[in-house]
C-alpha cells in the first residue's frame, strides 16, 4: 500500500492525462469499495461516480465535503479498513457529527444527551430513509429549541380544566405540561403514551404515574417518533412537503422559516 497519498480532484486520473495518479486512485476506489456500502470501480478514473461517493463519505465522518480527496482522508479510510468496528453504517442512523451539524456545535451536550434516543425513535417507528430522517430531525431541532427544551418553559397552568386532555384532577394542568421532544401534553395522552411503551415490552413505565420520566432520554425522544408515528407524518415527509409535515407537528405553519432552514442542514447532514 502506497504511504503517501497526492491531492485528487474531479476528473483526475483519466485515460491519456495524470497517468501516474491512477494508482493512487485505484487504491483510493479499493478503500471506498471495502468500508462503505458504495461499490467503485477501480478504473483509476476519478470521475463523477468517485466524486459523488466521497462527498457522502465527507459528510459521514466529518470532512469537508467538496469531493476533492485528500491524504487526510485516504489516512482515515486506511485506519477504517483495520478497524471494522468504527465504521458507520448510515441504516443504524445518524452519528453525533450529522446531528451537531443540524442542531450547531453549541448544543453538543444536549445532542450526545439524546443521539441514542434519537436513533432508537427512527428505527422503532420507521423513520428510515435519509429523507424521513432529515424531516424528523428537522421538526425536533424546532420544536425543542436545538434539542435544548424538554420540558414546557411554561408552567401549564393553561391546562388545568382541560377536559379533552383528560386534565379532570386538580394539579394536572402543571402535572401533565408539555413534555418530551415534540411535546406530549394532557393526563390522556400520558395514559395512551403509558400504554403504548407497556405494549412494546416497557412494562415498568407508568407516564400517568411519573409525568417527568416524559423529558428524559429516550422517552424523549421516542415520544417525538410516537407522535410522528400517530399522525402518519412519514407520508408527508416521502413526499418532501414541509409545510404538510409543519401542520400536521403543528396543525399551522408557525416557524416554517426555521423549520426549512432546519431541513436544509439535515438534508445536507444526511446526504439527502
Amino acid at each position: 500500500m502506497a504511504t503517501s497519498f497526492p491531492l485528487l480532484r474531479l476528473r483526475d486520473g483519466f485515460t491519456g492525462q495524470n497517468e501516474h495518479l491512477r494508482p493512487f486512485i485505484k487504491e483510493y476506489q479499493r478503500l471506498v469499495t471495502d468500508i462503505s456500502e458504495f461499490t467503485l470501480a477501480d478504473d483509476g478514473w476519478y470521475g463523477n461516480d468517485s466524486s459523488a461517493v466521497t462527498r457522502v463519505l465527507q459528510r459521514r465522518y466529518g470532512f469537508f465535503d467538496d469531493g476533492t480527496v485528500r491524504p487526510a482522508l485516504v489516512r482515515w479510510f486506511r485506519y477504517l479498513q483495520e478497524h471494522p468496528d468504527e465504521r458507520i453504517n448510515p441504516a443504524e442512523g445518524i452519528t453525533l457529527v450529522q446531528l451537531l451539524q443540524i442542531v450547531g456545535e453549541r448544543n453538543e451536550a444536549h445532542a450526545r444527551r439524546h443521539l441514542a434516543g434519537l436513533n432508537g425513535a427512527m428505527r422503532t417507528y420507521s423513520i428510515s430513509t435519509p429523507l424521513r430522517r432529515a424531516h424528523f430531525l428537522a421538526q425536533v431541532a424546532h420544536e425543542s429549541g436545538g434539542l435544548r427544551w424538554n420540558e414546557e418553559l411554561a408552567s401549564g397552568a393553561a391546562y388545568e380544566g382541560r377536559a379533552d386532555l383528560g386534565n379532570t384532577e386538580p394539579g394536572d394542568g402543571p402535572r401533565f405540561k408539555g413534555r418530551g421532544l415534540i411535546q406530549l401534553t394532557g393526563r390522556f395522552n400520558y395514559r395512551q403514551y403509558t400504554q403504548h411503551r407497556q405494549s412494546l415490552g416497557d412494562a415498568a413505565v407508568d407516564f400517568e404515574e411519573t409525568p417527568t420520566l416524559v423529558a428524559e432520554p429516550p422517552y424523549a425522544a421516542d415520544v417525538a417518533g410516537w407522535y410522528w408515528d400517530n399522525r402518519s407524518i412519514n407520508d408527508a415527509a416521502d413526499a418532501d412537503d414541509v409545510v404538510r409535515v409543519t401542520r400536521l407537528i403543528n396543525g399551522g405553519t408557525r416557524g416554517l422559516d426555521d423549520r426549512r432552514r432546519l431541513l436544509g442542514l439535515a438534508r445536507q447532514a444526511l446526504g439527502v
